[in-house]
């Protein structure tokens, strides 16, 4: 087993390489302190974010898409560590060999859509889906009392100290649930992505080579362009393309952001520029029709 850390500015790769598994895992975790009033929005946003994203809209269309990558498992769910709330996202998938070239890639790429391409209209999350979640949430807070000895041990802690990160309670809280829309969802989530610590890890038979460069187009890369996105107009947007893509001296330090790789675009392989590209057309026709 080997094991590599690399440290790609706005988060930190932690790479394991061994033959035990025919599959690999990839986590990503999302951690900040933990807030009492944040407990609930957080495991809202862990599952709206793994039920659909904006390349694949349905939860049919979701579930389609995973069984064509032999079966690719993606999920989510928020625990806490200390006095910090962990909001993490998982991908299991099987390795190439047991499959076909390119899966392991094409994986990878639909699970980080999930988290910095989430299903997002009119700076609003899909209402089908955001009522379903939260119907789910609000029946399970109300049959919460049925659980006689999870109820106990809450109620327990919350009346040793009510003020301690330690008594409060993981699932969250109805009245912060009743305060959670479509549109301050999306306000938290750019929040999350722009302040919380992040950490990959990714276990298996792998090449640290390529999930290096994998997690850089898939992760690395991606936030930058929304952050682009998200702050910029569309002729400044066109003008920071255009000096990554054809300025052959100029890294991505023009962008002003602490998302800083060391490697310039023109290090990349043909098979992830051409992704990044198509990701780039499906912003501009996106952000176009707005």
């Amino acid at each position: 087993m080997e094991y590599k850390e690399k440290d790609l500015g706005s988060y930190k790769l932690h790479m394991i390489k061994t033959d035990k598994f025919k599959t690999i895992r990839v986590k990503v975790f999302f951690n900040a302190p933990i807030k009492k009033e944040e407990i609930t929005i957080r495991n809202f946003l862990s599952e709206i974010l793994a039920t659909t994203n904006y390349e694949c809209r349905t939860k049919r269309s979701f579930t389609i898409k995973k069984e064509e990558l032999y079966s690719a498992a993606i999920g989510s769910g928020t625990t806490r560590f200390g006095n910090y709330s962990n909001l993490n996202f998982g991908l299991n998938t099987l390795e190439d060999k047991y499959t076909e070239e390119g899966n392991l890639e094409k994986s990878i790429k639909l699970f980080s859509d999930c988290i910095y391409k989430p299903n997002i209209q009119d700076d609003k999350f899909d209402t089908l889906y955001f009522d379903t979640i939260q119907k789910k949430i609000s029946t399970y807070f109300k049959s919460l009392k049925e659980d006689t000895s999870y109820y106990s041990t809450i109620r327990l802690l919350e009346e040793i100290d009510s003020s301690s990160p330690l008594s409060y309670r993981a699932c969250g809280y109805s009245e912060d649930l009743n305060k959670i829309t479509p549109s301050n969802l999306v306000s938290y989530y750019k929040k999350m992505i722009d302040t919380d610590i992040m950490d990959i890890f990714v276990i298996g038979n792998i090449d640290f080579n390529e999930i290096e460069e994998l997690s850089g187009i898939c992760f690395c890369l991606l936030e930058v362009f929304i952050a682009v996105i998200n702050c910029l107009s569309m002729q400044r947007f066109a003008k920071v393309l255009n000096e990554i893509f054809f300025s052959k001296s100029k890294d991505w330090i023009a962008l002003n952001s602490p998302i800083i790789p060391s490697w310039s675009i023109s290090s990349l392989s043909a098979p992830i520029k051409k992704n990044l590209l198509a990701f780039i057309d499906t912003k501009f026709l996106y952000f176009s029709n707005k």
